[in-house]
């Protein structure tokens, strides 16, 4: 069972068990091509297909997960974010305009692309706040400061 302690970590949830449904309807895809005699390379696209959607839905738990412990700021859940958002634009666009024009779905790869693009940005700019903070020098007393007198 998994846990889903914050938004964050239910959206990313979600959009793991879209990629995980698509992953599995595009393999069911495939086995009919191949049974009805396809081309190779229509089923070589379909299965090019599935290994995009395998990298997309481990991108997705690993972000859930990251969310579960509140690590999204680290440098690589960042660049992960980054990934999700453009790839899954991409995608978006692709069922909207190739696959018959499916507007849930591609409104779901749009909502999930635009989330994981927020989240890099902000997570990137908690980052940059908190190295700032470390940076900032100590306040001293100026007489400490100053130099020395007689």
């Amino acid at each position: 069972m998994t846990t889903i302690p914050n938004v964050k970590s239910f959206v990313y949830l979600l959009s793991t068990l879209t990629m995980g449904w698509l992953k599995v309807r595009t393999l069911w895809e495939c086995g009919k091509m191949i049974m009805s005699g396809n081309d190779g390379v229509v089923v070589a696209s379909k299965v090019f297909e599935v290994s995009q959607l395998v990298l997309l839905t481990v991108v997705s738990m690993t972000l859930k997960d990251a969310a579960d412990r509140d690590r999204l700021e680290g440098g690589t859940f960042i660049e992960l974010n980054y990934i999700n958002a453009w790839s899954l634009a991409a995608i978006s666009v692709h069922y909207f305009l190739i696959e018959s024009r499916n507007v849930l779905l591609s409104g779901a790869m749009a909502f999930f692309s635009i989330f994981s693009g927020i989240n890099g940005a902000l997570s990137k700019l908690k980052k940059i706040q908190k190295t700032a903070k470390k940076k900032e020098p100590a306040v001293t007393d100026s007489s400490e400061t100053e130099g020395f007198s007689i």
